[in-house]
């Protein structure tokens, strides 16, 4: 990242920090006062910088005090709000081939691998959530690259579950729409059971997901570390669906506001 804002002061352009997320800071190679010092330096060119939480916001005020660091909405939520309204007047779930029901389970494997949680202790997991909530888990892998294999390996340990790699964002909110919950681990599919309106239980492991659910009042994340643990993950499963009613309806009208904002900023910088 440095190097390509870097590349940017040789050629004289301006810049633009639109809406990231930002640290936590750290490295295991680099001295903490050489990492600060440097994007201190780099940061101080940008020309506008904008941040899409209060926690990276936090963050940059403390690393660069004398800026106006502007708090504004991810521009996803603008797509994701767009679909919700598209799919509402035109896209009945009752009415879809498959009626079975289900639940939608969206993971990042790289966090799972590196806190060591095996494809079967997950599988196993979900067979005890699928009978007990009698509902069959719907996998849907939405970074192909990095997820398919471990999401095959799951199926390969629970048959019944069905492993969904979602052809575009219409086929993704189709998919959470209509299930009768989401439990993920992605960024990207927190916000979109968000502006669903669908029962989201967000795991943590990403300080995004965590950002993400303070700031649109939604339940803390569920330890990502303790996924393969069916019982609790059933009894936040549970808690989620039970607070719903007044949870989901919130969190979408703070979706739609955050898309409306999102759009007017997006019309003033260009």
């Amino acid at each position: 990242y440095l190097g390509v804002i870097f590349l940017a002061n040789l050629l004289c352009r301006r810049k633009i920090m639109l809406a990231n997320g930002f640290g936590p800071i750290f490295s295991k190679n680099i001295a903490p006062k050489i990492l600060e010092k440097s994007l201190k330096m780099v940061l101080n060119t940008f020309d506008f910088i904008s941040v899409r939480d209060k926690n990276s916001q936090k963050t940059l005020k403390k690393l660069l005090p004398e800026r106006k660091i502007e708090l504004v909405p991810d521009p996803a939520s603008i797509g994701f709000v767009k679909i919700n309204q598209r799919l509402i007047k035109s896209v009945s779930c009752d009415g879809l081939a498959e009626n079975t029901p289900y639940f939608a389970f969206c993971f990042n494997s790289k966090v799972f691998k590196g806190a060591k949680i095996s494809p079967i202790g997950v599988a196993k997991s979900l067979e005890f959530i699928s009978k007990s909530l009698k509902l069959r888990p719907k996998i849907v892998v939405l970074n192909e690259n990095e997820d398919l294999q471990f999401a095959l390996d799951i199926q390969r340990r629970f048959s019944s579950a069905k492993v969904f790699v979602p052809q575009g964002l219409c086929d993704a909110a189709l998919c959470f729409r209509c299930a009768k919950f989401v439990i993920s681990g992605r960024y990207h599919g927190v916000l979109l059971a968000f502006a669903l309106g669908t029962p989201i239980l967000a795991l943590s492991g990403d300080p995004k997901i965590q950002s993400a659910c303070e700031d649109f009042s939604n339940p803390a994340p569920f330890p990502f570390h303790k996924v393969a643990d069916g019982d609790s993950l059933l009894k936040h499963i549970q808690i989620i669906i039970e607070k719903s009613e007044k949870i989901a309806p919130k969190t979408c009208e703070l979706m739609k506001i955050s898309g409306k904002k999102a759009e007017k900023m997006l019309d003033y910088l260009i």
